[in-house]
């Protein structure tokens, strides 16, 4: 059923946020509605430009107020909010384990904890060097090879050699 007289009653952080919010307002009765972020215009090179287009959730004016004591509810209660994975789990059962434990508690699997970062290397020093800096080196290099492949392939075609 379409909203009749639509205003945003609350703007997420995310589309997925966004999202389950919605369904905390149909679960309470209340219809609602989510425009979602998928918009290009906010993506660059780096991620995404916050707040050119907002993920918002949208009901009807008459059920504004509730809607916004579910929000509420929703906003303190941060067991409800999606958490940030932990690093440190069992691969086989998905676990929480802690870093450095030899075996998971949960389904006895060894652990690896081989991935530990080691000290730089001399090959780390030179992944370092920021890749545009290397093809100002390298370009004219580079260049001046090929224009001297093809020098000596055309004297090679043409006889001179």
């Amino acid at each position: 059923m379409p909203l009749n007289d639509p205003k945003a009653v609350w703007t997420a952080p995310s589309n997925g946020e966004a999202q389950l919010v919605c369904e905390l307002l149909a679960a309470e009765g209340i219809e609602a509605f989510v425009v979602e972020d998928n918009s290009p215009a906010g993506m660059y090179a780096l991620g995404v430009v916050g707040q050119i287009h907002k993920p918002q959730v949208w009901v009807d004016r008459p059920r504004l107020e509730e809607a916004r004591r579910v929000i509420a509810n929703y906003e303190r209660q941060p067991q409800a909010r999606p958490k940030k994975p932990k690093e440190e789990f069992c691969y086989k059962c998905g676990e929480e384990v802690r870093r450095g434990a030899p075996k998971c508690p949960a389904c006895g699997e060894i652990l690896d904890w081989s991935e530990e970062p080691s000290a730089p290397s001399s090959l780390d020093a030179l992944r370092a060097v920021k890749k545009p800096f290397a093809w100002f080196l390298l370009a004219p290099m580079l260049i001046f090879g090929c224009v001297a492949v093809l020098g000596l392939f055309a004297a090679i075609c043409s006889g001179a050699f």
